[in-house]
């Protein structure tokens, strides 16, 4: 017999409107942080290519030989003009499961969390990273394609009632999935509208001293 599911998705009259708007995939690239390897479970036996060797370190409060910096954990609490505490990261082949997006510095980004930082609407909180640190898993990455689309845009527009209502409401994972972002749809533009979005973000940034308190004291 047909299937039939009369479920109404939560604002469908808002993504109604949004089916003639582009998506973040046009204008940004997207992807999930590196995963690294594991060390095997008690009385599990050694597997080269998802284990890692006795003694290898991956992560770190403190310098080791090889290491670089990067960002591990993506705390609930940040606030949105800051960026994550920075550890020493292995990058080695040879002790990384899954590249993917996280092992290339030197690329301005935007971090998003990758688990939700909470249960109700607002599921998404994302910082600029000027300098393109790399990344663990806990982070999704998002890389402008265009050069119009400057890091403070990206960073608005995932930050914005829009994004996260899409996030909400297309999603009942723990975790935000890369490809629901690559799909997040973003209002019609024009470069000036870019430009002048790109200074509101850069004034409201200005209005932050490096603790994160506003309208810091003379």
């Amino acid at each position: 017999p047909p299937i039939y599911d009369f479920r109404l998705q939560l604002l469908h009259e808002v993504w109604e409107y949004c089916q003639s708007f582009s998506h973040l995939a046009k204008v940004a690239e997207a992807g999930r942080g590196l995963e690294y390897k594991t060390k095997p479970k008690k009385g599990e036996a050694y597997n080269r290519k998802k284990h890692l060797q006795p003694n290898v370190q991956t992560i770190s409060d403190h310098k080791f030989a090889g290491a670089v910096r990067g960002y591990d954990k993506f705390a609930r609490n940040i606030m949105l003009t800051e960026t994550p505490e920075l550890f020493w990261m292995n990058l080695a082949p040879e002790v990384i499961s899954r590249p993917r997006w996280g092992t290339e510095t030197g690329t301005p980004q935007v971090l998003l969390n990758s688990i939700r930082v909470g249960d109700g609407p607002w599921r998404l909180k994302a910082l600029i990273d000027s300098k393109g640190y790399p990344v663990t898993t806990r982070f999704i990455v998002v890389r402008s394609k265009i050069r119009e689309w400057s890091l403070e845009v990206i960073w608005a527009i995932l930050n914005s009632p829009l994004a996260n209502a899409y996030t909400y409401c297309h999603s009942l994972e723990r975790n935000n999935q890369t490809g629901m972002i690559r799909n997040l749809p973003i209002p019609n533009y024009d470069p000036y509208s870019l430009h002048r979005l790109n200074n509101l973000v850069r004034n409201y940034f200005d209005l932050y001293d490096s603790k994160g308190k506003i309208l810091h004291d003379e």
